[in-house]
């Protein structure tokens, strides 16, 4: 067996299904999220600033910014899966490939 034959098994391994334990289900169910994204948020600026360090400042808010929303529409659609595995089953399965945030 070659080296590349040994990922592809590995790969065909099947997941693990953990049942989500009750108080991460209703940690998760009491996220209050906001129903739009963040905006970027710009402090007036100092007159010394070159244009330079505005412009990187300017950069650092908008990746800022665009981590923030990432992270809350993950935390908006695992919010929606729990809530929708609680009403078809009464109980959310996941597996360890999900990752979600505390």
């Amino acid at each position: 067996m070659s080296a590349g034959d040994a990922v592809v098994k590995a790969e065909k391994r099947p997941s693990t299904i953990y049942r989500m334990g009750q108080e991460q289900i209703d940690g998760i169910l009491s996220w209050d999220l906001p129903a739009t994204d963040y905006e970027p948020v710009f402090v007036g600026d100092d007159p010394s600033y070159s244009d330079e360090k505005r412009e990187r400042y300017r950069r650092l808010v908008l990746r800022g910014n665009d981590a923030k929303n990432k992270l809350l529409h993950k935390m908006r659609e695992l919010q929606d899966y729990v809530k929708n595995q609680l009403a078809l089953h009464g109980y959310v399965d996941i597996d360890e490939k999900m990752h979600y945030p505390s």
